[in-house]
């Protein structure tokens, strides 16, 4: 009703109509007996509507108004009526709370069919969904009453009054998207779950193949890990046995140069070739070939220094082979 009450209309028996009033924020109801043709009046829009008739007249007082006209009779439950107020009839009197007898039942009945249909629970609906339509029409309610409360005046704060409960019904809904979504993704969570264990349950023999599988290729890989590792450590050791022999080498030279020991052409054209080796090691470079060494009586022909090699026609001749000198200030493989 426009006034926040709440009515609910039953049959009484013996052609009456029950009808039992409650106000927002109080515990008590009030029933009035009327008659069919009361019951007609009250639904009659009249000229101005059933919405403007309410709002001026409020429903107790129409309600209380046509009870004492025809002879009806209102009695609130908790209290008995006042002296001289005309007593409701026989059929009709009021229910204790206490009461579970067939009339109540079929009051209470119809009480929460029409509660139901107020708040928006339609037939076929699940426990769930029913009790949520309930909690949240209770709770729209509960904001509308805040909002009369905070702006009382009917026409002057009415869009205030809107906004209020627009604001609050916004914010509810938010808070309620929250828990649905951190609902929604525990039931994920807790889907997967069941999924995962179900889908270990029903691949454990796959999972022990799997695993003999993996632990082999993982042994497999190890395997060529460390031969590969070993390759690696026997280059790495043959590449600093060159160099020791290299340093070894260019240590004897220097050791005859202290001592001022006399070194032959040779000597000091394979020392010249060592320190060029040892730079191009160093740089990355590819190295230059090494002199072949000398036969007994016979010398091996040295390199001529760099300044008076030239590119494409200097040669070299070496255990390895013939070399001549590249444009790159390298030593390359004659023929290529």
């Amino acid at each position: 009703m426009p006034d926040s009450s709440n009515v609910i209309f039953s049959p009484g028996g013996h052609g009456q109509v029950i009808a039992v009033m409650s106000m927002p924020g109080q515990k008590h109801t009030t029933q009035y007996n009327l008659s069919t043709q009361q019951f007609a009046q009250f639904l009659d829009p009249g000229k101005d509507g059933q919405f403007d008739k309410m709002f001026d007249n409020g429903a107790p007082a129409t309600l209380q108004r046509l009870a004492n006209a025809q002879g009806g009779g209102t009695a609130e439950q908790g209290q008995q009526p006042q002296p001289g107020a005309q007593q409701p009839a026989k059929h009709a009197a009021p229910q204790d709370d206490n009461d579970v007898g067939p009339a109540q039942e079929r009051l209470a009945k119809v009480k929460k069919e029409a509660a139901d249909k107020a708040a928006g629970v339609r037939p076929g609906m699940s426990d769930e969904d029913a009790s949520d339509q309930r909690r949240k029409s209770q709770r729209r309610a509960e904001i509308e009453e805040d909002a009369r409360r905070l702006f009382p005046m009917l026409g002057g704060q009415a869009k205030q009054r809107n906004a209020y409960i627009a604001q609050q019904l916004d914010q509810d809904q938010k808070q309620a998207n929250a828990v649905e979504v951190a609902g929604e993704q525990g039931k994920v969570k807790r889907d997967v779950a069941s999924i995962q264990a179900g889908s270990r349950e029903r691949s454990t023999q796959t999972m022990a193949d799997a695993k003999v599988k993996s632990s082999q290729n993982y042994s497999e890989a190890k395997v060529k890990a460390a031969e590969l590792a070993a390759q690696r450590e026997d280059a790495r050791l043959r590449a600093a046995g060159q160099r020791s022999n290299l340093h070894e080498q260019m240590a004897t030279y220097r050791n005859k140069q202290q001592t001022g020991t006399k070194t032959t052409p040779a000597e000091d054209a394979n020392y010249n070739q060592l320190v060029e080796q040892m730079s191009q090691q160093m740089s990355g470079a590819p190295q230059a070939p090494t002199p072949q060494a000398a036969t007994p009586g016979k010398q091996a022909a040295a390199p001529p220094p760099p300044d008076q090699r030239v590119a494409n026609q200097t040669k070299v001749t070496t255990a390895k082979g013939t070399f001549v000198w590249g444009a790159d200030g390298h030593w390359h493989p004659a023929g290529q």
